[in-house]
């Protein structure tokens, strides 16, 4: 396994996903390339899916995936967006 990319190696992920609040759930981005994002997050126990006893639904990781696979696509158009403009 890779070691991850220095945090300011990519933009916050407030930058990177439409979510906001209680709602955005990923730390960080710790490495990307073309084939591979992988994100940090941290679990809750007072997030939007916590039980009253602070305990989160395994389900909850179909949306940490989803929102890291947004996360891949936005830094995907960003790299074909830099690869075009240094082409010309």
């Amino acid at each position: 396994m890779a070691a991850a990319d220095p945090p300011s190696a990519f933009p916050a992920i407030a930058d990177l996903v439409p979510h906001a609040g209680r709602m955005r759930w990923l730390d960080r981005v710790m490495t990307h390339d073309a084939g591979l994002t992988r994100c940090e997050a941290t679990v809750r126990g007072d997030g939007p899916l916590a039980d009253a006893h602070g305990r989160v639904p395994g389900i909850a990781a179909i949306e940490w995936m989803a929102q890291c696979a947004a996360v891949h696509a936005a830094l995907a158009l960003r790299d074909a967006a830099a690869g075009a403009s240094a082409q010309g």
